[in-house]
């Protein structure tokens, strides 16, 4: 019996290094291999069989193969990872976001702003001169199509990132069926957790599913004794079990933009935290882009709004024959500060005059704009009777809630000394038209013709007078900017872009490290080193040829006692 035991203990010993050698020369073909997790033989010691009063070891078996893998250094990586490409995303969305303002360049809106109110400044050196008015005129369009072509490119930007958001949803819900279905596996080839092996090829997979889940959403997991994984985020769960619960996009609006938002399916909960590529893509879209769409807006409205309110108390070298709005009201019948214009005028007034083109006699007349709350508020209808009582005028609405102001043949109509703004809210005698940056532009009946361009107060061709108050519209308080000029807004809005893009930039590339000094230290422990490998091998390889040599020895032992 001693003979035979000792050649079964060697025959297991045998079974057991070649067992350990397929398994290192797996973890060497597999040393490059993305997301592989090094495997362990492991063994242990046989029962002990009795001999007698001799207790003899029954040499070794095979448990099992386990990973080498850290979990707790997992998750700890798993949540770098989200944050890195959170930080990455917004940091990236800041760089496209300062590229498209070229706040540095030539061409950025600030420098524009600046020609354009420097061209107006010659206008007021050269009044009577039609070639200088033209300029500013064309600089006043390029000063508008600048600030489209911005808003242009920013809403590009954010219905990339909108597509985008869109994608990593169903990557994610990709990755959760994926992570799911590898539980299954796993738990059927390991028996629920009683084979006391891990399936290394399954398990290396479902490793790589759960990083690349985590560069799209923040999670967190969780190991069950059976193999397999849930997998939360925040405090909803999204894999459980063999259990799926999806991302879903629901369609809302941001900052003027039809966009898709994301919830959980069953809570419709939205997604924690900032990590994530997921996260990150929506608040570049909405905070980011979204909140700088607001600004610009702010500083559009402000300047079509303070400039056309100057500029419509003004007169060019002659009068309009004919002058219809720009802007619409939704009822002619509302009180002018309810009826829907992009720009609320206040209780005041202003003046027309009315110019006879062959004596170049003016007739003023004073139209009152009652919005003091006091008595019946002016509408348009009865705006346009005011205006109709003026002798060699005529007022009409159009039914798309337009006011048309026209001379008599032989006349001319200018304005003058608006208090309420109403001219400007409602588009009559201004320069840019629109209301926001997707819509800003000069108004067509001044482009066509420069020499209506109101560089004057009441002091003909030679004045020059508001046109050097339109020059300064730049440096002067806006109350719609909270006392900040134009200037100082839109530099504190470049200011706070830059500040921002630093930050998300330098919080990105410390996160990086972290992650990286992180997922060193897991190298250390679940990758693969092929000089210890082969130091492993040649162990298995020594420990192999003494149970070999046990063997032969056995061998030549029967051998004798057969022939005794």
């Amino acid at each position: 019996m001693g003979l035979s035991s000792a050649l079964i203990n060697a025959g297991q010993a045998l079974e057991v290094f070649s067992a350990g050698m397929q398994v290192a020369g797996n973890n060497i073909a597999n040393s490059t291999t993305p997301g592989y997790v090094r495997e362990v033989l492991q063994t242990a010691p046989s029962p002990t069989v009795a001999q007698g009063n001799v207790l003899i070891g029954g040499g070794v078996t095979a448990t099992g193969v386990r990973q080498q893998i850290n979990t707790f250094l997992q998750q700890q990586i798993q949540n770098a990872t989200s944050d890195y490409q959170g930080a990455l995303q917004q940091s990236n969305v800041y760089q496209q976001l300062e590229t498209t303002m070229q706040a540095l360049g030539g061409s950025s809106l600030s420098s524009q702003l600046n020609s354009f109110l420097g061209n107006i400044s010659n206008v007021v050196n050269q009044p009577e001169s039609t070639a200088q008015r033209n300029i500013a005129v064309q600089a006043g369009v390029q000063l508008a199509q600048g600030i489209t072509s911005i808003r242009s490119q920013i809403d590009s930007q954010r219905t990339a990132l909108d597509q985008q958001v869109s994608s990593l949803v169903s990557q994610a819900n990709g990755l959760l069926d994926n992570i799911s279905q590898l539980n299954s596996q796993i738990a059927a080839a390991e028996h629920s957790g009683q084979s006391g092996s891990d399936d290394g090829a399954a398990r290396s997979q479902r490793y790589n599913d759960l990083t690349q889940l985590a560069q799209i959403i923040p999670i967190r997991t969780a190991q069950d004794n059976g193999g397999q994984i849930d997998v939360y985020t925040g405090s909803e769960h999204l894999v459980d079990g063999s259990g799926v619960q999806h991302l879903q996009t629901v369609t809302g609006s941001s900052h003027g933009m039809t966009v898709q938002n994301v919830v959980i399916q069953n809570s419709n909960m939205p997604i924690s935290g900032s990590g994530g590529q997921l996260n990150g893509a929506i608040a570049g879209r909405d905070t980011i882009l979204g909140g700088f769409v607001d600004n610009l807006d702010a500083l559009t409205s402000n300047l079509i709004y303070q400039f056309n309110n100057v500029y419509s108390s003004g007169q060019g070298l002659h009068g309009y024959s004919s002058v219809t709005a720009t802007n619409s009201v939704t009822s002619p019948t509302a009180a002018l500060n309810a009826a829907g214009l992009p720009f609320t005028p206040t209780n005041g007034g202003f003046q027309v005059q009315v110019v006879n083109t062959t004596t170049g006699a003016t007739q003023t007349t004073s139209i009152p704009v009652n919005l003091s709350g006091i008595g019946t508020a002016t509408s348009l209808t009865s705006l346009a009777a005011s205006l109709n009582s003026v002798a060699n005028l005529s007022a009409s609405i159009s039914p798309a809630g337009q006011l048309t102001i026209s001379a008599a043949s032989g006349y001319q109509v200018e304005f003058s000394n608006d208090t309420s703004g109403t001219l400007a809210s409602l588009g009559i005698n201004t320069f840019f038209t629109g209301s926001n940056s997707s819509n800003i532009g000069v108004n067509a009946a001044l482009a066509a013709d420069p020499g209506l361009f109101a560089a004057a107060q009441g002091g003909g061709p030679g004045d020059g007078t508001n046109a050097a108050q339109l020059s300064q519209i730049n440096t002067t308080p806006v109350a719609g900017l909270n006392g900040a000029s134009l200037s100082d807004y839109y530099n504190g809005t470049v200011a706070t872009i830059s500040q921002a893009a630093a930050s998300e930039s330098a919080l990105s590339t410390g996160n990086q490290g972290y992650l990286n000094a992180l997922t060193n230290q897991q190298a250390q422990t679940s990758g693969v080193s092929i000089d210890a490998e082969a130091v492993q091998v040649m162990q298995y390889q020594h420990s192999y040829q003494a149970a070999a040599r046990i063997i032969s020895t056995l061998d030549q032992l029967f051998t004798t006692l057969m022939h005794l």
